[in-house]
């Protein structure tokens, strides 16, 4: 291709001046732009916790950051009489295969929405990936309610930190993807990245919560529980939540039913007005949050 070295070194000589002089002309156009032009690099996808607000992100609230402690939310404000309720749908891949069967008859326990519909109580849901796609048009009929408000619960709710009540524990990169997997489905249901985050069983490490915040989750977790996780006793549940209402509380309790959460809508009935008669609101985590 070229004759000599001298030749060959004037063409190497050529083509640097050449990339030298765009790289010029590209530092220049650059240095031309006002600074409001260029977007900060994680404005970028999903957005970090800290300094979230409706101007820069897709999501359709802000919160506020004082009831965050060590990346997890257990309750909100201490001075004002509100109550969240949140509702965890949970599906495994155990309970996935028990429905198929048939030895289940559903994990969807529809008297929890109707009394919640019923008594107008608002609320949170958190959804697992394999239980919204194993119930879409019911998932899409949520996320059309008003009274309610989509989280994320895991894809196949597996333990994040073990021990965790049996759970299958999974590895650092079986996380990330129990995460985004959720992520995308609720975003095909909602139309836009959903912020709320629980873990399954609520248990997780230091690492998982730096997990969750480079994806751009919150977890949430709770300080009053029934429990009426495989509980069938309505009265004790009760009892339990009217001990543990509080100023600002999150309450969890359980949307699939079955053996796993049979009592559910009983203790709602008995439950709800309780908490009205002492002057308390229900609301939904992102204006129990805001």
């Amino acid at each position: 291709m070229f004759k000599d070295k001298a030749t060959f070194f004037d063409s190497f000589y050529s083509i640097g001046l050449i990339v030298a002089g765009v790289g010029l002309i590209l530092i220049t156009f650059l240095l031309t732009i006002p600074p409001g032009r260029l977007k900060p690099a994680r404005q970028v996808g999903l957005p970090q916790i800290e300094g979230l607000t409706t101007s820069n992100t897709p999501y359709a609230y802000t919160i506020n950051f004082d009831y965050l402690k060590e990346n997890i939310i257990f309750h909100g404000p201490t001075d004002q009489k509100l109550l969240a309720l949140t509702f965890d749908a949970d599906m495994t891949p155990g309970m996935k295969n028990r429905l198929s069967k048939g030895e289940v008859k559903s994990w969807y326990n529809q008297n929890v929405i109707d009394v919640l519909k019923q008594t107008k109580t608002p609320a949170t849901l958190f959804l697992s990936g394999l239980w919204i796609e194993t119930y879409p048009e019911i998932s899409k009929q949520l996320s059309q309610e008003p009274l309610f408000e989509l989280g994320s619960h895991s894809y196949s709710h597996p333990a994040f930190a073990r021990p965790c009540f049996g759970l299958t524990p999974i590895s650092d990169l079986q996380k990330t993807a129990e995460i985004t997997k959720t992520q995308t489905l609720l975003k095909n249901l909602t139309g836009k990245n959903t912020f709320f985050f629980r873990f399954p069983g609520g248990c997780y490490t230091k690492k998982d919560l730096a997990l969750a915040k480079s994806l751009g989750v919150l977890p949430i977790q709770w300080n009053s529980d029934g429990p009426d996780a495989f509980n069938t006793n309505t009265k004790e549940i009760v009892k339990n939540l009217e001990r543990l209402t509080t100023n600002g509380a999150i309450i969890i309790l359980h949307m699939h039913g079955g053996a796993n959460a049979p009592m559910t809508s009983e203790v709602l009935k008995q439950y709800i007005p309780y908490a009205r008669s002492k002057g308390f609101t229900f609301v939904k985590l992102s204006e129990l949050l805001k």
